[in-house]
């Protein structure tokens, strides 16, 4: 069960940050695409927030969701090699 929590967590911050940086991104550039073009701003923002969203966002899911599930996996590792027997 800590596997998939913490996957959940680790994939949905790597999402967020992901989606937040380009938000950010389309704050201070144009975007334009095969058919569809704005100027730097909010709207350029969201545009790259949808885009990228939508194409690579499950990449970035996925990868910090089994960045996180290896995380939890070292930690028990560690914790049984280090842990004391009595």
């Amino acid at each position: 069960m800590h596997y998939w929590k913490a996957a959940l967590i680790w994939g949905l911050s790597a999402l967020g940050i992901f989606l937040i940086s380009c938000f950010v991104y389309g704050l201070f550039n144009r975007f334009s695409f095969i058919h569809g073009a704005s100027p730097a701003g909010i709207e350029s923002g969201f545009a790259y927030l949808l885009t990228f969203g939508v194409v690579i966002g499950p990449l970035i899911f996925v990868g910090g969701a089994l960045t996180g599930a290896a995380g939890v996996w070292w930690r028990n590792r560690i914790t049984k090699i280090t842990k004391p027997t009595t």
